[in-house]
């Protein structure tokens, strides 16, 4: 079936491209599961579409079409009409974004959408609901977890102008955390309650809870303070008799074991441990690449397109990259759980004051985001998150509200000339291929990748000139993008982007440019990624997939699916690092999230075909390693450490006392006894990660790495295991979410005082 009839298929099934579904950003976890994945997708397909013609059936109903509706128009008018071959010869024909972009302008069905604002709003009456709810849930002990849900969203959906109702919910708010003894979360809220218009009448409740906070980390003086202002409130509140004695007798039991005692001094080292630091990269940063290490280099070659080279012998552990990114953004699922602006979790979130859908860890991170990108982006998010849009859809528009309307005309004609000069020199002039395997400098030697000034990447054009696959994309990917491009031109437009520029041309210009980011996002955009940690420890954890963004820097690193890094994040900043020995002249190697050990070769390279557009042709690809555990009686094979012979011997068999090929017995004998002692540390190693101590484990790991390099013929089990064990070290170093019973690395422990755990779950409260 050729393309032609394929794509006919799709549009009588009424989509125009089953490839032109929400982007994947590259992953730095593994896939066992691709075919179980691919099946369930099949399976959940018909409801997803369902979903999908639902919400577009009701944004029509609102007055103003969402992408899905926009999209299906058009499918339903190519069907309808019949003109399926001379739209798919035209827009083949053409041969820039800029032309693509014209050519959807002129349809019908765009020239016919009128966007309006489409975002959640705050609701007092839906607050109010939200509180009626809460008033059931928290007497209960055992609802205490959902009374705290239910008042989060009471939070966000209250007018940020009503500051009473706001500061009287952050203390009910307050009082469900400390029922679930989360009291860092009680002590945030509490103190937002003070801050804001709370009634005087109920300030006894606030300084309650602080007292409380206070006294679980023994500062016993900010406790007996937090007390007294609590006693003192209290007694000049209008609250009836009763309460004001049950209230009293309840701080009182607290507050004569915490007055006249010393505070608990918190060591330097604790105070250390609770800070998050960006790491810095190995042997000094490089002077022109100030991302990487000065360890690196950068060349353009005719086989692999721009590639990362090591300058010099590159150690396990080593730092060579530490990226800023160009712009974030945050997963849908995560918008309930993470910070929109920092991408941490929230504990004790702030809403942001216009919209009741996105959350802040704090009012610093609130008033940042809304200065940056927020502010251009809150009316139309549900537009930017429409179900049928894709996860690049909000990358690229974040990419034109990050350089703003009057940055791109400042390079408007530089702009204009490099996309020109793109096409005159063919799409990917300078950036052709992907990984073709363990290269070396010297045996495929390229030019040097050159840049004017720094390679910043903050810098626009570093953004612009990632590879997009233009001229490998098929029909239907590249029709559904140049889509996709106009619709969130029109949703810049909606929010003022333009300013006194607003009018036709600007806004196809701008299209252009957000179908060129769609491409190159959907080949470059990597994930903000956190390492979840269960309550079973080292056993029960994930990576969670937060958000996604652009890193031009790492963004200049091959595949492999045998890769010698790894990634993973600290904040939103993300760290490569090498797993392995990487000699001089080899080439860097990133993993776009296909391991050979956990996915076959077939499905390999027929994904990364898909999304990225090459044919993988790494060592593990060209010679069909096995998957893991390979093979149940595998055995470790390395070479004879006679620099004359080098042949390979089996560890199983390492009773015999000389190289059965060259002989040698002195060598061979010391060799197997160091063998075995590394083996031995190795095993020390696995007992400390698995006993929660990675910090201890890592250097462990990183030296046997260092020896199996030297020695160890791959593929083999042992090696592939130690590999994700220091990867799982390493992700102990970015970005990582504990239960709150297994946290020891974050914060002190501490017991609390007499009583304090029952206490505040006798809370009265009065309004």
């Amino acid at each position: 079936m050729d393309e032609y009839e394929q794509f006919l298929k799709k549009i009588q099934e009424g989509l125009l491209q089953k490839e032109s579904e929400p982007d994947e950003v590259q992953q730095t976890t593994s896939r066992e599961n691709l075919p179980r994945q691919k099946q369930s997708q099949q399976q959940q397909q018909p409801q997803r579409e369902q979903q999908q013609h639902q919400a577009s059936q009701k944004s029509e109903v609102l007055g103003s079409p969402s992408f899905q509706a926009v999209y299906d128009g058009i499918c339903q008018g190519i069907r309808s009409s019949g003109t399926l071959d001379d739209i798919m010869k035209d827009f083949q024909a053409l041969k820039t974004d800029l032309e693509r972009v014209k050519y959807i302008a002129e349809m019908a069905e765009i020239k016919a959408m009128t966007l309006e604002e489409n975002y959640a709003k705050k609701s007092e009456e839906d607050a109010s609901n939200y509180e009626k709810v809460y008033e059931m849930l928290v007497p209960n002990e055992a609802s205490a977890s959902k009374a705290l849900e239910v008042m989060k969203k009471c939070v966000q959906k209250t007018p940020v102008a009503d500051t009473t109702n706001l500061a009287l919910r952050y203390m009910k708010r307050a009082w469900a955390s400390l029922l679930l003894e989360h009291f860092d979360d009680a002590k945030v809220d509490a103190k937002r309650s003070l801050s804001l218009n709370c009634p005087e009448d109920l300030l006894w409740n606030s300084f309650e809870i602080l007292g409380y906070c206070s006294a679980r980390i023994q500062d016993n003086k900010a406790a007996e303070h937090y007390f007294q202002n609590a006693l003192e409130n209290l007694r000049k509140s209008t609250v009836v008799n009763e309460i004001k004695a049950t209230v009293a007798g309840r701080i009182m039991i607290v507050f004569k074991t915490v007055k006249a005692k010393k505070n608990k001094k918190v060591s330097k080292e604790e105070e250390e441990r609770v800070k998050k630091r960006i790491p810095q990269v190995s042997h000094g940063p490089h002077e022109a690449f100030p991302s990487a290490s000065s360890a690196l280099d950068f060349l353009i070659t005719e086989d692999r397109g721009r590639c990362t080279i090591a300058k010099k012998d590159i150690k396990p552990g080593d730092i060579l990259m530490v990226d800023t990114p160009y712009c974030t953004m945050l997963n849908p699922e995560s918008l309930s759980t993470h910070c929109y602006h920092c991408y941490t979790r929230c504990p004790t979130p702030v809403p942001c004051t216009s919209c009741a859908k996105v959350w802040y860890c704090s009012e610093e991170c609130q008033v940042a985001s809304w200065g940056g990108l927020h502010a251009s982006e809150c009316t139309v998010l549900n537009h930017l998150m429409d179900p049928g849009i894709g996860k690049m859809a909000l990358l690229a528009y974040r990419v034109m509200t990050t350089i703003k309307w009057r940055g791109l005309q400042k390079w408007r004609r530089q702009i204009e000339n490099l996309v020109e000069a793109d096409v005159v020199e063919g799409e990917e002039f300078y950036m052709e291929e992907q990984s073709l395997g363990e290269a070396k400098h010297e045996t495929s030697p390229g030019k040097p990748f050159t840049w004017e000034g720094k390679y910043n990447p903050r810098d626009y054009r570093t953004v612009l000139r990632l590879i997009t696959n233009s001229t490998k994309r098929t029909f239907g990917d590249m029709f559904k993008r140049a889509i996709t491009a106009v619709y969130l031109a029109h949703c810049l437009r909606l929010t003022g982007y333009f300013g006194p520029d607003d009018n036709e041309d600007n806004i196809i210009f701008a299209a252009s440019l957000l179908l060129r980011h769609l491409q190159g996002g959907s080949c470059n955009a990597y994930e903000i990624s956190e390492f979840d940690v269960g309550s079973e420890g080292i056993a029960s954890t994930k990576m969670i997939e937060v958000g996604g963004a652009l890193y031009t820097t790492i963004s200049l690193t091959n595949h492999s699916c045998v890769s010698n890094t790894t990634r993973y994040s600290v904040g939103d900043k993300c760290v490569l690092r090498a797993t392995r020995s990487i000699s001089r002249g080899s080439e860097v190697f990133d993993n776009y999230g296909f391991h050979f050990y956990s996915v076959t070769v077939n499905e390999r390279q027929e994904a990364l075909f898909n999304q990225y557009k090459f044919k993988c042709m790494c060592e593990a690809c060209k010679w069909a390693w096995p998957l893991y555990p390979h093979h149940p009686a595998e055995t470790l094979i390395f070479r004879c450490p006679a620099p004359s012979c080098g042949g390979p011997c089996c560890y199983s068999s390492s009773s015999r006392s000389k190289c059965n090929m060259c002989g040698n017995q002195q060598q061979y004998t010391k060799f197997v006894q160091e063998l075995e002692l590394q083996l031995s540390s190795y095993r020390d190693a696995l007992d400390k990660l698995r006993n929660d101590d990675p910090s201890s484990a890592l250097p462990i790991l990183l030296a046997h790495q260092a020896f199996l390099d030297r020695h160890v013929v791959e593929p083999v089990k042992h090696y592939t295991d130690i590999q994700e064990a220091t990867k799982q070290c390493y992700n102990y170093l970015g970005n990582i979410h504990q239960l709150r019973q297994t946290i020891t690395l974050a914060q002190p422990q501490y017991r609390p005082p007499p009583k304090l755990k029952a206490a505040p779950r006798k809370v009265v409260m009065h309004q």
